[in-house]
């Protein structure tokens, strides 16, 4: 028979594998992140270690897709405050720029944020038919991949059937985009523009 001092001998060890201050903060973070620990941890319980790890892999991927694929898009104007009008947030109920649609993507412009940023640039064209330009301002995006370009694309080629431009953004001279998508510069009525 095993004597119960045998059996208990483990336990304050195996107490020190685990990190309760950092499960604490896990939980007290963000929701999100505490489901994935929930699951891992209920997972690791019911299947072997490596399949409850992919699952525990597989949900936070899932998770971070599902925030990255709808980046935040703002409304911006030049401040009229500053001397160099520099771009800034425009708050409700104040007027926009008579000229271009200016916007701002924060986050990465890739396959699964595309339909996102096209449903806006769809919505911005469906209240405000007679904006023909627009000027994404690129300076939050992180990344721009293939299906990015060509919904660049594809918008610069609608505004410029309808009389418009999709404007670059100045600010990012010597971006580069992805090999063989590279846009040709033309200038049209003093705007810089993406010529696809």
């Amino acid at each position: 028979m095993t004597s119960p001092r045998l059996v208990a001998a483990p336990i304050p060890r195996s107490q020190g594998l685990i990190d309760v201050h950092h499960i604490a903060t896990i939980l007290r973070a963000s929701r999100s992140e505490a489901a994935v620990l929930g699951v891992t941890f209920a997972a690791t319980l019911m299947m072997h270690l490596e399949f409850a790890i992919l699952v525990g892999i597989a949900l936070s991927l899932m998770l971070y897709l599902n925030r990255t694929s709808r980046p935040s898009i703002r409304s911006l104007l030049p401040d009229a405050a500053d001397a160099e009008r520099k771009f800034c947030e425009r708050r409700p109920g104040q007027a926009e720029c008579p000229q271009p649609k200016i916007v701002r993507i924060e986050g990465s412009l890739y396959f699964g944020a595309v339909n996102h940023v096209e449903r806006y640039f769809h919505d911005v064209a469906e209240r405000q038919p007679d904006r023909k330009h627009m000027l994404p301002m690129s300076k939050s995006m992180n990344f721009v991949d293939i299906a990015g370009v060509k919904l660049l694309a594809r918008e610069a080629r609608r505004r410029r059937s309808l009389g418009g431009e999709l404007i670059r953004d100045p600010s990012r001279r010597g971006r580069r985009l992805p090999a063989g998508t590279i846009p040709r510069i033309v200038r049209n009525r003093n705007l810089i523009a993406w010529k696809f």
